[in-house]
């Protein structure tokens, strides 16, 4: 037999890749621009929530800390002259004032990156400095106005088509055009809940962070998958240092593929059962199929890409090769 070859030391396959692998590729950004967009809308709304929540109350939690402080008493129980100008001129004011100090201790920290310790830096433009951090609190209020007086509708429409109109922008400078129709797909499915699913409230997100949770931790585990970051045992594999590696690589890969196999089988006869049945989701007011219908898709991707990867390691042991060098993971 041939001696054994030394494999690509990053891991991957050298030379050019494969009709599989660009059409998996593709299928990648796919599932990229869904976990991307789905942690942004999941995050947007969420803060949109938190913040439209305190703002209904009576009371925020400041105000009530200041009227217990300077009143002695609860905001029910105390003077309410006293109350009323601590929540509504004393309370914004301090925050105002909090804010600005932030800002300000934001811009040092931004005008000194990438700067040594004991360098004293550029000059410090004061009155710029504190205009800009005044702009930034004057926004920040005018922000909270806008979430008090527009319906949740409204608000989340405007948002996204702006951020859907940026990441189109510089998808198309990249002319990553997979991506493209990626993020306006998915922006039309996320518009069209906003118009017909959400109100005047935020009541809905609660059900919108559970569907998109799902699309993020199947969609993401298969990209784990096409990463070879998935789960695995590595105790066995990092100590094989011959072209047996690739078979051991295989034999796993097959198990995984027995596995995501049986767990697609399931999820494809309970999405199919829930198409039928038509039941809807409780929390979003969305069809069932609509929320699982990752699962299915996931774990039958998994199952090609395992069998990919089962069919490149074969062709790697039987040419010899040796296990790619190890190097340092970040994470």
């Amino acid at each position: 037999m041939g001696e054994d070859v030394v494999s690509d030391s990053s891991g991957t396959e050298p030379g050019p890749r494969s009709a599989f692998q660009r059409v998996d590729d593709q299928l990648y950004k796919v599932e990229q621009a869904i976990v991307v967009g789905g942690l942004f809308v999941m995050t947007f709304t969420y803060v949109l929530t938190v913040l439209w929540s305190n703002m209904v109350q009576p009371y925020s939690q400041v105000d009530r800390a200041l009227i217990k402080l300077f009143a002695g008493a609860d905001p029910e129980s105390g003077d309410p002259d006293t109350v009323a100008a601590i929540a509504d001129i004393w309370s914004p004011l301090v925050l105002g004032l909090l804010t600005f100090g932030m800002v300000l201790l934001a811009l040092r920290t931004r005008a000194r990156v990438g700067l040594a310790s004991d360098d004293p830096g550029p000059e410090t433009n004061w009155p710029r400095r504190l205009l800009t951090a005044a702009l930034v609190v004057v926004a920040i209020y005018g922000g909270l106005w806008v979430i008090e007086i527009l319906p949740s509708t409204a608000l989340c429409l405007a948002a996204l088509v702006i951020l859907v109109a940026m990441a189109c922008i510089h998808l198309y400078r990249t002319k990553d055009w997979t991506s493209f129709v990626a993020v306006v797909v998915g922006g039309a499915f996320v518009a069209w809940f906003f118009a017909e699913k959400a109100g005047d409230a935020y009541a809905w997100n609660t059900g919108l962070s559970a569907v998109l949770l799902m699309y993020l931790g199947f969609f993401g585990a298969s990209m784990a998958a096409h990463d070879g970051r998935h789960i695995r045992v590595d105790a066995i594999r990092k100590s094989m240092k011959s072209h047996r590696y690739h078979l051991y690589n295989a034999v796993s890969d097959i198990v995984a593929i027995a596995f995501t196999g049986i767990l697609f089988g399931f999820a494809l006869n309970y999405l199919m059962g829930e198409m039928e049945r038509g039941v809807m989701h409780e929390l979003s007011d969305l069809p069932i199929w609509v929320v699982v219908l990752p699962i299915t898709v996931a774990f039958g991707v998994m199952v090609v890409r395992f069998s990919a990867r089962v069919g490149r390691s074969i062709a790697s042991y039987r040419r010899r090769e040796l296990p790619p060098l190890p190097s340092v993971e970040g994470h």
